[in-house]
């Protein structure tokens, strides 16, 4: 048994982590009150943490690709989902540099839109369902228009398609 330092509870040794710098090589903190002050710490110095990191993932290539692979397996919609806001992200970028258009705001996303177009498709009008949807540019990036909330809308994957590059809706059905 031991007492925490910080919430000055009495545990089990098992409830506190190694630390082979003190006597009985476990840490003053237990591992919630640890967990706790670990995170304020990294809520006051987010620049410190991230720079951090990077060297640790230039460092060990090997193990972040290990740990990174297995979050994957462990979390393949939220993986998904990722992957397709950064694919969706990179094209977006892409395509309005080329047509010089600078307009993009990275805050969209399909979960956000989804939610602000109440789940109906802005070309048909219909109820789109997760597995089918589309981000649609009301006016093409390839014609001007920008990434922006005011110029997208929610869309089915088919209907985006038929439409192409054109600015209004066309009849889909």
């Amino acid at each position: 048994m031991k007492k925490c330092g910080t919430c000055k509870i009495t545990k089990t040794k098992e409830e506190f982590s190694k630390d082979n710098t003190k006597a009985d090589t476990l840490n003053y903190r237990c591992k919630s009150c640890n967990k706790k002050a670990t995170k304020r710490y990294y809520d006051k110095n987010p620049k410190y943490y991230c720079k951090r990191s990077k060297i640790w993932r230039e460092k060990n290539p090997g193990k972040f690709n290990f740990y990174v692979a297995a979050w994957r397996k462990k979390n393949p919609d939220k993986h998904k989902i990722i992957r397709n806001e950064a694919s969706r992200r990179s094209v977006i970028k892409r395509r309005t540099s080329k047509n010089n258009n600078g307009k993009i705001d990275y805050g969209i996303t399909m979960q956000k839109l989804y939610s602000r177009d109440n789940r109906v498709c802005g070309i048909c009008k219909k109820v789109v369902i997760p597995d089918n949807w589309s981000l649609d540019h009301i006016r093409p990036i390839s014609k001007g228009g920008t990434h922006t909330w005011d110029n997208i809308q929610l869309a089915h994957w088919i209907c985006n398609v038929k439409k192409r590059d054109n600015y209004a809706a066309i009849d889909v059905h």
